[in-house]
């Protein structure tokens, strides 16, 4: 197909948790590397813009997973383009082990330029983003993936299949809501970026540490996290949480500013 992208990540040890299965921040950071190699193919006319300033920050992401990667497996990610616009696109992610879907996804990004405002992304990106998204067809449901396995062993290398029922990716993030609790975090150095700002990834591994903290843990196999501006090593930031139907609502700011919302779902 024209211009899809692909790539395959084994699981390595220290990126599981003590689930011994891989997080979800963790599988975001898997998708941001694949669209960074989707944006250094030649093919798709981003390479002068890049050398140039311009660069993809990413608006929004929502992901789902019926089985949890562990370690050891080789995680297949695919990527194609579902719609482009003057400066957004939006990439649909398919994950798959062993040939069996696990997961998938949907981001969405804008083109920015030096001035870190919206730019009109190159035509032939533009070109081949339409014809991508004119054959890939329906992006569909995932299949049941069948009963768990027992967690019945002690094993840090051979954890029992984790997986969960599908439920779409129909989650919506929350500006508004009233908190039932909160925690103040100072940003890193090592939670920010090539662009000197949070990792779209750094966000939800924000909320999943806040989650653990609070007594909020489990597995969670659905997310969706909403950015509307940018944070930078030493801003200080408050993680605001609430209990509800979804799962976990989170709201993170700088002072009186919301920078991010997110919803974590429990499997």
């Amino acid at each position: 197909m024209i211009g899809d992208f692909a790539r395959t990540n084994v699981i390595r040890g220290y990126e599981v948790d003590a689930s011994r299965t891989t997080p979800l921040p963790v599988v975001f950071s898997f998708l941001e590397q694949l669209r960074w190699e989707w944006m250094t193919d030649p093919a798709w006319g981003l390479q002068d813009g890049l050398h140039d300033g311009y660069f993809f920050v990413v608006r929004r992401q929502v992901l789902e997973l019926v089985e949890r990667p562990r370690f050891g497996d080789a995680l297949h990610i695919t990527g194609t383009i579902e719609t482009v616009g003057r400066s957004q696109i939006v990439v649909r992610h398919r994950l798959s082990v062993d040939g069996r879907p696990v997961g998938h996804a949907r981001v969405t990004g804008v083109w920015l330029g030096p001035n870190r405002r919206l730019a009109r992304l190159p035509d032939t990106a533009r070109e081949l983003g339409r014809l991508q998204a004119a054959q890939d067809g329906p992006f569909g449901e995932l299949p049941h993936p069948g009963p768990a396995e027992a967690d019945a062993s002690p094993s840090f290398i051979a954890a029992p299949r984790q997986l969960f029922a599908p439920r779409g990716l129909d989650l919506e993030p929350d500006y508004t809501f009233e908190a039932e609790g909160s925690r103040e975090l100072v940003v890193r150095p090592s939670d920010c970026d090539v662009f000197e700002h949070v990792n779209a990834s750094s966000w939800l591994h924000f909320c999943d540490d806040v989650r653990k903290l609070e007594g909020l843990g489990g597995l969670t196999n659905r997310a969706v996290i909403d950015y509307r501006n940018e944070a930078l090593a030493g801003d200080r930031l408050a993680v605001d949480w609430r209990r509800s139907g979804d799962g976990l609502v989170f709201r993170i700011r700088r002072g009186d500013e919301a920078l991010c919302a997110a919803v974590v779902a429990p499997a």
